[in-house]
């Protein structure tokens, strides 16, 4: 992506929540619940893809803007 916005000067703004993981999951219950979406993402799906996640930084080129919750 970062290609992409090299070529096109595009203005860009990476936006992260950055919420503790119990947040997360109160969150993807709370949704799953609701039933709206083609499918619910179980907890252990969660943790597998969030076991991969890290927290970008500068280095990746992005403008970031971390969102968070009040606790953090």
């Amino acid at each position: 992506m970062r290609d992409v916005l090299d070529r096109t000067g595009a203005a860009h703004v990476l936006r992260v929540l950055d919420v503790p993981e119990a947040e997360c999951l109160r969150r993807l219950q709370a949704r799953n619940a609701v039933g709206d979406h083609r499918f619910a993402v179980t907890d252990a799906k969660f943790r597998q893809f969030s076991a991969h996640f890290a927290l970008p930084t500068s280095e990746v080129g992005f403008t970031i803007r971390l969102h968070g919750s009040p606790d953090r």
